[in-house]
């Protein structure tokens, strides 16, 4: 189940209110809670993090931290790679996807995603497959 956080602000509320960290743990506590219990009932739940929520500062730090990830994984790459900066964003884009898919699953589905995703890096970097986990 994906949940949003609330709305930063009250919508149309006139002067306009913003949450603060005090409401923000109010917020956590109940989502917090949420998750516990279904979680118990075998659902997880994903908070999604979008523009208008009170988590906006939160996603603008991990765009800042991706590009540097992404440009770390570009200058990483060889010299002789057309438009690195593309090629690390989609090794990223897959890595993340991967250890999500890959987190949400039993272990012997887990290990065939992450081996999937291994062989989707080489396979986007021109690599042979990786070789198979021995776990």
């Amino acid at each position: 189940m994906v949940i949003g956080a609330p709305l930063r602000q009250t919508l149309g509320a006139e002067p306009v209110q913003f949450h603060d960290f005090d409401r923000a743990k109010v917020i956590a506590d109940f989502l917090n809670r949420l998750g516990a219990t279904l979680y118990a009932r075998g659902v997880r739940l994903a908070l999604h993090t979008d523009a208008h929520s009170i988590l906006e500062e939160t996603r603008g730090m991990y765009a800042e931290q991706s590009r540097t990830l992404v440009l770390l994984l570009a200058d990483a790459l060889p010299a002789n790679v057309e438009a690195k900066y593309d090629l690390a964003s989609a090794i990223f884009a897959t890595l993340i996807g991967t250890l999500q898919l890959a987190r949400a699953v039993d272990s012997e589905t887990s290990d065939r995603i992450l081996q999937a995703g291994k062989n989707a890096i080489h396979a986007l970097a021109g690599l042979p497959h990786a070789p198979a986990s021995s776990s």
